[in-house]
């Protein structure tokens, strides 16, 4: 009888287990994902700081697809546009960027940016840091 308990009691523990393990990579795995913004591109947090930091900054993964364009009317916060793949047209107040991965743009608050990769054969990825003011 002790070994019909303990055998069910093990069963129950391996099964909450499991249950728990694969609910906590679902959500690792909605994590990682790609969400579709306003502005017309694809992102994903990286990192974000903690509400009570000083100075407040966000790491943010940006996709916009080849044949799409987005727009970002005005920047919410200073930002730095560290490009990773791609070449779209990348324009920061009307002013053309030279895009092309390793370059980093920057885009002062309330700015207007434009990603145009209409041309573009692939994907146009960076990682935008944006920084907002100190507290």
């Amino acid at each position: 009888m002790k070994c019909l308990i303990c055998a069910a009691a093990l069963v129950a523990i391996t099964v909450s287990v499991a249950l728990t393990s694969s609910s906590a990579q679902e959500t690792q795995t909605n994590a990682n994902m790609y969400r579709p913004t306003d502005a017309g591109w694809l992102e994903r947090e990286v990192y974000r700081s903690t509400p009570d930091s000083k100075v407040p900054v966000e790491l943010i993964d940006v996709l916009v697809g080849a044949g799409l364009v987005a727009l970002v009317p005005k920047m919410p916060t200073g930002a730095l546009l560290d490009v990773k793949a791609g070449a779209a047209i990348v324009i920061v107040d009307k002013k053309q960027e030279h895009s092309a991965p390793g370059v980093v743009i920057r885009i002062d608050q309330g700015q207007m940016l434009s990603i145009d990769n209409r041309k573009g054969e692939g994907a146009f990825v960076a990682r935008l840091i944006r920084i907002g003011s100190p507290r």
